[in-house]
């Protein structure tokens, strides 16, 4: 299952919200395939919105990105979506669906859209969000329960799972371990390197604990105010 991740270069891209605050100033960046790097940095340093710039959620109004080598543009962003699993802060799960309809959603893309309309997955694919759930600590019996019956800790993992079940070349993950314990909040973190080694992704992961982003970061980025201050190269250990 393995393939080459997806390159990223950021070439002096900056970033504005609708209000006109600067969210990212002038942010430069390399990252090669199948890397895994961490983005620290205090509340409103923008990590948040490099990831959403980077995964094609809000585009820069100056500056470039490529992906793999391909520009991002609204009219690229399409094709390269298909490529990307990203892990959101709020979750965006459907609270009325299946913990197993969540998971297989994030691989909607690939499938035939009468399979997704009927909610009829292949056989393997149940097998993989199976799979997935019990790497990140919820057992094959979480597949049938509804998301709203879930903790919070748990809707998180559930989110990661629909990251990964599409076997992305690019995985981005904002806080995807901020609702765990530190013992579960490793255990999420193995999953998502274990997957990302299998498949050859690239990991950007949002990240608030130091001592989680050395044992999981081949890359420790940190912002402040929209800027990159220090980017760390080989300073930590993979999490497996």
């Amino acid at each position: 299952m393995s393939r080459a991740g997806l390159s990223i270069s950021v070439a002096a891209m900056t970033l504005r919200h609708a209000n006109g605050t600067v969210a990212l100033d002038r942010v430069s960046l390399e990252l090669g395939e199948g890397s895994i790097c961490a983005i620290m940095g205090a509340s409103g340093s923008g990590k948040s919105s490099l990831l959403a710039a980077i995964g094609g959620r809000a585009m820069a109004c100056q500056g470039r990105i490529l992906l793999g080598g391909t520009l991002l543009l609204p009219q690229t962003l399409p094709g390269l979506r298909p490529m990307i699993g990203q892990v959101y802060q709020d979750h965006r799960l459907v609270r009325q669906s299946s913990v197993l309809a969540n998971v297989l959603a994030g691989a909607a893309a690939t499938l035939p859209l009468w399979r997704v309309l009927t909610d009829r997955y292949p056989t393997d694919l149940v097998e993989r969000a199976g799979y997935l759930l019990d790497l990140l600590g919820l057992d094959e019996s979480f597949l049938s329960r509804r998301l709203d019956s879930l903790s919070g800790g748990q809707a998180q993992r559930v989110g990661i799972a629909r990251a990964l079940i599409g076997g992305p070349r690019l995985i981005l993950a904002d806080e995807p371990v901020a609702s765990l314990d530190p013992p579960t909040a490793l255990r999420a973190l193995r999953a998502i390197s274990s997957v990302a080694r299998e498949t050859g992704a690239t990991v950007v992961c949002a990240l608030h604990q130091p001592d989680l982003a050395a044992s999981f970061a081949q890359r420790i980025i940190h912002l402040q105010k929209g800027r990159i201050v220090s980017a760390d190269g080989s300073v930590g250990r993979d999490a497996a």
